[in-house]
């Protein structure tokens, strides 16, 4: 999922902490200061980020109002129908984004990236493409902590459909990090354990031998 991060210019550091620890979940995340190259054309380059972008985070400091680029982002994010997740780092939202609640950052800690992306899985909008790209992000997972942590998220979000199920049963069995790491599998294998949906017995003899083998 790409995100489109709003800051005044004064926080482009702040903003880059964010950006990091996001893209290091697997979001991808556009941060002006440091995507637009010297020859792009500014406006041009923003207009197609927002317009390509699943979420808007608005970084929400003291000079964030006082500045004209941010306040057209929120104007084109809001014409554009975008998921937006405002983040209070010291003032509250204000105008358009007063309707949206606002997710607090103290930022002498890390980013809270499980409420986070619990406010997203709780989108009634955006909730089931959200639990798609957390499959894709736990199908991904690069070693055994990598795939214990997202295999955690998966349990802790929960809610997927049949389909969205069936995905990660399937991804699980093709990425050996997941059914040789024994913190991911049994993650797994009590999620769908606890499911109450039904699936073809074949699958479920390849996936059980795949994941206790």
């Amino acid at each position: 999922m790409i995100v489109f991060i709003s800051y005044s210019t004064d926080q482009s550091v702040l903003a880059g902490k964010i950006k990091r620890e996001l893209d290091a979940f697997g979001f991808d995340c556009f941060l002006a200061h440091e995507d637009i190259q010297p020859t792009q054309i500014w406006t041009d380059e923003l207009a197609q980020n927002l317009k390509k972008c699943d979420i808007f985070l608005p970084l929400l400091t003291v000079n964030f109002d006082k500045s004209i680029w941010t306040n057209q982002e929120i104007g084109y994010a809001l014409a554009e129908g975008k998921l937006i997740l405002p983040i209070k780092v010291n003032i509250d939202p204000s105008g358009f984004l007063t309707k949206y609640q606002a997710l607090k950052f103290d930022t002498s800690k890390t980013f809270p990236l499980r409420k986070f992306l619990e406010a997203l899985a709780a989108n009634d909008e955006y909730g089931s493409d959200f639990r798609d790209f957390l499959i894709d992000v736990f199908g991904r997972s690069d070693s055994y902590d990598n795939a214990e942590f997202n295999a955690g998220y998966l349990v802790r979000i929960g809610g997927f459909t049949k389909k969205q199920m069936k995905r990660i049963i399937v991804r699980s069995m093709s990425n050996s990090q997941i059914y040789h790491g024994y913190k991911a599998r049994d993650k797994v294998l009590n999620l769908v354990a606890q499911s109450d949906y039904k699936f073809e017995k074949e699958l479920m003899r390849k996936f059980r031998s795949k994941m206790t083998g």
